[in-house]
């Protein structure tokens, strides 16, 4: 189901006036979240870090629907370079601080939050704003109180790490169990590539020998095994079964397959986790771990 995205009306925050740079705000409902006042300062910091460009944020209190849904309403003010794409380069890079943002609090709270009636609004000359609106599917969500670990406030990810932030919150998805399983190995392998020194073998091509990429495999196994102190069996259940989910080599998703994912997915959300842990640089009492709800799914709940 489908309706109209929801318009918000008067900016709440705007960004400051800049030489050579264009204003913008990005707004989304996140349903389900109550921030209290003493977590506020933690958000705003967390909003600041999801991009150079981004200057403030304000969050308030609102319903996200006409059931009186509770949720909170994200602005986040942010620049862009002026010029004759600004206003498009605004609203991409609106949807990435918003994309960045939630995939942060995702990784905070242990379970995938939604941002709803995502709009940017893009400054004009003479102090209009102009805004896109998407349709959008319908969406519900229990009240719930997000803590914040205080030291996760204090970092600022690097590109790397907002990659790997950014298949974890897929990965926490239950929509598709195939699809997330696949995004949480995505996000292990950018983890590998932040945590584990470059390996020394790389593939090359066979006719005209450039570099085509390092393997991958040897670097996740020492990220599990030595860092994250995996198993070897574990390792391996892991990247067969990634293998086959892809369809690496010509594999195919046999009845066999879909067990592992199932018993898998919770171990390897938990091993994000920790690697997440360490790329951020969080004392091991500070890092998150995956929520409750968080657990096994059948392959096929969300079949059509």
């Amino acid at each position: 189901m489908m309706k109209p995205v929801q318009f918000f009306g008067v900016l709440p925050v705007c960004p400051s006036e800049k030489l050579a740079m264009r204003g913008a705000v990005v707004q989304f409902i996140i349903p389900g979240l109550k921030i209290s006042g003493e977590e506020l300062n933690s958000f705003q910091k967390i909003a600041v870090a999801c991009g150079d460009g981004v200057e403030s944020a304000h969050f308030k209190r609102v319903h996200s629907d006409p059931d009186k849904h509770p949720a909170t309403l994200v602005s986040i003010a942010f620049h862009v370079s002026d010029g004759a794409e600004s206003e498009e380069s605004a609203h991409t890079t609106g949807r990435l601080i918003a994309e960045r943002f939630l995939s942060l609090v995702s990784y905070s709270i242990g379970e995938r939050v939604v941002g709803l009636h995502q709009q940017v609004s893009v400054a004009k000359d003479g102090g209009a704003y102009t805004v896109r609106l998407h349709p959008q599917r319908k969406w519900a969500d229990n009240a719930r109180r997000i803590g914040l670990p205080k030291a996760l406030a204090e970092v600022r990810p690097d590109s790397g790490t907002f990659k790997a932030l950014f298949w974890l919150r897929r990965g926490l998805s239950d929509h598709d169990p195939l699809d997330a399983f696949a995004a949480l190995m995505v996000a292990m392998e950018i983890l590998a590539s932040v945590l584990v020194p470059a390996e020394d073998i790389v593939s090359r091509c066979p006719k005209c020998g450039e570099e085509i990429g390092k393997r991958t495999t040897n670097s996740l196994r020492r990220l599990l095994t030595d860092t994250l102190r995996a198993s070897d069996n574990l390792f391996d259940r892991l990247w067969s079964t990634r293998n086959a989910v892809v369809a690496h080599g010509g594999r195919a998703v046999t009845a066999e397959v879909l067990q592992q994912v199932v018993e898998l997915r919770l171990e390897a959300i938990q091993l994000v986790f920790q690697a997440l842990g360490l790329a951020l640089q969080l004392p091991p009492d500070a890092v998150p771990r995956p929520a409750q709800i968080v657990m096994f799914t059948d392959p096929f709940l969300n079949a059509e």
